[in-house]
């Protein structure tokens, strides 16, 4: 299998054309949805104290990992990380400054991807508590500040990017990974920061968890990742419909096979 992309594409019967507005759209009102099933959940649910309820909506649970919301995250990290390679890919032949860039990109968001259903940031908190080394104040999610320093540094790295990049799309990157940070790291450091002052907001494991002072923060943590994203990939559908670049999937003969 072979992939392409092409300024000049030239869509045959099995081609399939998506409208930017119409995935600006999807990318919105699915993240728009799963916010509202979620927000459904913990008032009827969490807040009621109705146990059947939150029983058979956990599936949209923002703070599970075996959740629809956290599936949709990993698809669209991993949308983000394709569109990159697909503008990166465009690029290529061009050989401008820029084009390793939008390679970078895609490996980023193709870990972020992967990040999401592997967890590594929780086993970084384990560790770093396994180790005693806990941070004050922020103990129950020491891994902020890793995370916060790996934002920044990547921020740095692409800025020489962004100042080339079109004002109006550097904006608009910028502004997506603002909502997204928001959402992953300061949220979570609020949350944190309650927990260790609020020990008694934990719930025992055995009975249904009761509402929480912190939990609005999970809201926005979750709708603050996903808008972000959402946004991103707006950003760079947009991109790739300016430049003309289209993904092209086709079958290639396997060249070890005898003639």
């Amino acid at each position: 299998m072979k992939l392409e992309t092409s300024s000049h594409a030239e869509h045959g019967a099995g081609g399939l054309s998506i409208n930017s507005r119409a995935f600006c759209s999807f990318q919105f009102a699915a993240v728009t949805l799963l916010i509202v099933f979620a927000v459904l959940r913990y008032v009827f649910g969490i807040m009621q104290g109705n146990a059947t309820i939150e029983q058979a909506t956990r599936m949209f649970d923002l703070d599970r990992e075996n959740s629809i919301p956290t599936w949709f995250s990993m698809m669209n990290l991993l949308l983000s990380s394709v569109l990159a390679f697909v503008i990166y890919n465009h690029c290529r032949p061009a050989k401008g400054r820029d084009c390793h860039y939008w390679l970078m990109l895609g490996i980023l968001f193709l870990g972020l991807s992967a990040e999401e259903v592997i967890g590594i940031h929780e086993r970084i908190t384990h560790f770093h508590n396994l180790r005693g080394s806990d941070i004050k104040l922020i103990s129950l999610n020491a891994w902020v500040v890793y995370g916060a320093v790996f934002a920044a540094s990547t921020a740095l790295y692409f800025v020489p990017f962004l100042l080339r990049l079109e004002r109006r799309m550097a904006l608009m990157i910028l502004l997506s990974g603002g909502i997204f940070l928001s959402g992953a790291l300061l949220s979570e450091f609020l949350q944190t920061l309650m927990w260790d002052n609020h020990p008694r907001m934990w719930s025992d494991g055995e009975t249904l968890p009761p509402a929480r002072p912190s939990d609005f923060l999970v809201f926005l943590e979750e709708a603050g990742e996903m808008y972000g994203v959402a946004l991103f990939n707006s950003t760079l559908f947009a991109i790739i419909h300016r430049l003309g670049a289209t993904l092209t999937i086709r079958p290639v003969a396997n060249r070890s096979q005898p003639n």
